[in-house]
């Protein structure tokens, strides 16, 4: 299988992702990190996936927060770990990709593997809001062209 890379828009949800696990001062990144983290990217494929599918992005958020739980201490240094979960949610998000044939990874390919990895809170919560990994397949080959 050839190497798939990610675009600059994901590198900007991913860092959105650290950014957010800080903030709730967790030393690492799981999926409802990346999850916080794409709700940040307010354009594009995955915002328009969530307004077509009647998918509050705003509740979403909310819901996250009231799931989470902060740390005690402010967390230092840039290269949080990925938890199982979240490593899985990225594989997720590049098989994805090679499936859509993408030429690069991109949030809404990172949206589909945060719902496929179904054990993660950031899938639990998309179930809960009516997000389905099929719903949101369909409707990002519908908004790609690939449908």
């Amino acid at each position: 299988m050839e190497r798939i890379g990610i675009t600059t828009r994901l590198s900007n949800v991913l860092e959105a992702s650290r950014q957010e696990s800080v903030r709730l001062h967790h030393e690492y990144v799981g999926t409802e990190h990346l999850l916080l983290g794409l709700l940040r990217d307010a354009d594009g494929v995955t915002a328009a996936v969530l307004r077509n599918l009647d998918v509050d992005a705003e509740r979403v958020r909310r819901k996250l927060e009231e799931t989470l739980v902060s740390g005690r201490a402010p967390v230092e240094g840039p290269n949080l770990p990925y938890t199982s979960r979240g490593k899985r949610a990225l594989e997720l998000t590049i098989q994805e990709a090679s499936r859509l044939r993408a030429e690069a990874a991109d949030a809404e390919h990172l949206l589909l593997g945060l719902c496929a990895e179904e054990q993660g809170i950031a899938a639990q919560v998309l179930d809960w809001a009516g997000l389905t990994t099929e719903r949101a397949r369909a409707e990002v080959a519908r908004i790609r062209g690939d449908a």
